[in-house]
C-alpha cells in the first residue's frame, strides 16, 4: 500500500486512516479537509450547538493522534479538481497533491434545496461543523431561526437553538419523522416541542428566502412570509463539480458497489458523497472499517448497523432503529399512553419487525434490537413489545438518550 489521500473531514474518513495505519505501519496516510476542521461525529452537532458538550467531545481524535500516527493532515488548502488518470488533486494555488488511492468523503462545496435566496448571509448546513459554528459565532445578531427539516436532526437543532434564548421556528413537510407518526405520537413531539417555545408548521415549506445580501425572511408556498435571522436546512447535497468533465460516475451522488468503491478501481467515496449516504455515527465508523479491510485485501461489504439513534429533550427522550420510512410493503403498529408520555411504534416488513420510533420508552431498546435482529416474526413479537405496560420515569430520559448515543470510545473508533 502507498499513498491513502482521504478528501473531506468526514469521520469516515478518519476511522479508515486510524485503521489502514494500525495495519499497514508503512503507508503513507494524508487527509485534506475542507474546511479546517479534524473528522468529527456529526450525530452531536446539536448537543455542541447548545452548549452541552465541547467541540472537542465530538472530535473522532485529538490532534495529538494524528500527529503521532504519522497522519498527515492538510487544513488550509482549496481543492479545485480531481484527475483520475494521474491520480492527482489540484488545489486553488496550483499546488499538485498525489495520491495512490483516494477516499472521497465530501466535497468543497455543498448545494442547497433549490429556493431562490439560499446565497444569502446566515444561510447554513445543521449538518455541517463548519456551519455550525459560524451560527454560533453570528447568534449575538440573531433572533429568530428558521430551520426546515424532515429529519429528526432538524428537531435537535431546534431545541438546541432555543436552549440558547432564539425564536425558532421548525419547518416540516407531510413526508418528515414527525408527521408520519401516528396522531398520538405527532401530539406528544408537538406538545413537547410548543411548551419549549418551538413553533412548528406541518405540511409547508420554503419557496424564498428575503433580504439584501442577509437573511430578513422567508415566503413560505402558502405565500405567507415569516420574519427570520437565520435559516436551516439538513437536505443538503454535496457539489459534484469538481468531479465535472471525469469518468467518476455519479447521479445526486457518487456511485459505488457495497465495498464502497466507485467504478474507478482505486477510488472508494463514502458518507454524504455516496449513494449509500447514512448519518448514523455507526454506520459512518463501518464504512471507514470498510474500506481499510478492503484495501487489505479483505472480502467485506458494507451493511448498514442495527443501531439505536436518539436524542433528549426536556421531559422527552427519543430513539430510533432499523427501518422507519414509510412504504407500501411496511405495516405500521403503534401504542400510546398518553397520560405518561409514552409513545411506541414498530415497523413490519416481510411480517418481520424491522424498524421502531420509541418516545420515552428505552427501557424497550434491548428486546426490539433483538427482535430485529433474530427476524422475529411478528405475530409473536409484536404484542409483548406493543402491551408492554412499564411506564418510563422522567428521571431517566437522559440516560436512555446516552444508551443511543454511546460515545466513540464505546464504539471501538
Amino acid at each position: 500500500m502507498k499513498r491513502v489521500v482521504v478528501l473531506g473531514n468526514s469521520l469516515a474518513g478518519g476511522k479508515a486512516l486510524a485503521d489502514i495505519r494500525a495495519a499497514q505501519p508503512e503507508a503513507e496516510c494524508l487527509l485534506v479537509s475542507l474546511d479546517g476542521n479534524l473528522p468529527y461525529d456529526p450525530s452531536r452537532l446539536a448537543e455542541y450547538l447548545a452548549k452541552d458538550i465541547s467541540q472537542d467531545d465530538i472530535m473522532y481524535q485529538s490532534p495529538k493522534y494524528y500527529a503521532e500516527n504519522n497522519i498527515q493532515i492538510i487544513l488550509d488548502k482549496k481543492i479545485e479538481k480531481v484527475n483520475f488518470k494521474k491520480n492527482q488533486l489540484a488545489t486553488d494555488q496550483k499546488e499538485i497533491i498525489g495520491y495512490d488511492i483516494l477516499i472521497i468523503a465530501e466535497t468543497p462545496d455543498h448545494k442547497f434545496p433549490d429556493i431562490k435566496g439560499t446565497n444569502k448571509n446566515s444561510v447554513f448546513n445543521l449538518n455541517k461543523l463548519a456551519d455550525v459554528n459560524q451560527l454560533s459565532k453570528d447568534l449575538i445578531f440573531i433572533n429568530s431561526v428558521v430551520i426546515q427539516s424532515d429529519a429528526w436532526a432538524g428537531v435537535q437543532q431546534a431545541y438546541a437553538l432555543r436552549k440558547r434564548g432564539k425564536e425558532v421556528l421548525l419547518i416540516v413537510s407531510a413526508k418528515s419523522v414527525v408527521a408520519q407518526l401516528a396522531e398520538e405520537g405527532v401530539k406528544l413531539i408537538t406538545e413537547n416541542l410548543e411548551a419549549q417555545g418551538i413553533r412548528i408548521l406541518f405540511d409547508s415549506a420554503i419557496a424564498e428566502i428575503l433580504g439584501d445580501g442577509d437573511v430578513k425572511a422567508v415566503r413560505l408556498k402558502s405565500g405567507k412570509v415569516l420574519a427570520a435571522d437565520a435559516v436551516l436546512f439538513d437536505e443538503v447535497l454535496p457539489n459534484l463539480r469538481i468531479f465535472q468533465d471525469s469518468p467518476l460516475q455519479t447521479e445526486q451522488r457518487i456511485k459505488v458497489n457495497s465495498f464502497l468503491r466507485t467504478n474507478i478501481e482505486n477510488v472508494y467515496a463514502v458518507d454524504a458523497v455516496a449513494e449509500l449516504a447514512s448519518a448514523s455515527t455507526q454506520d459512518l465508523l463501518e464504512q471507514g472499517r470498510v474500506v481499510a479491510a478492503v484495501l487489505q485485501g479483505q472480502d467485506v461489504a458494507f451493511v448498514p448497523s442495527l443501531a439505536w439513534q436518539g436524542f433528549s429533550a426536556p421531559d422527552l427522550s427519543v430513539q430510533w432503529i432499523g427501518q422507519t420510512a414509510v412504504s407500501a410493503e411496511t405495516q405500521r403498529h403503534s401504542r400510546c399512553h398518553l397520560a405518561s408520555k409514552i409513545y411506541k411504534e414498530i415497523f413490519v416488513s416481510e411480517n418481520q419487525i424491522s424498524g421502531a420510533v420509541l418516545i420515552n420508552a428505552g427501557q424497550l431498546q434491548e428486546p426490539i434490537r433483538r427482535a430485529i435482529q433474530e427476524k422475529t416474526d411478528a405475530r409473536s413479537g409484536l404484542d409483548n413489545i406493543l402491551n408492554s405496560d412499564a411506564v418510563q420515569t422522567q428521571s431517566s430520559l437522559a440516560g436512555e438518550a446516552a444508551a443511543a448515543n454511546p460515545s466513540l470510545s464505546d464504539q471501538g473508533s
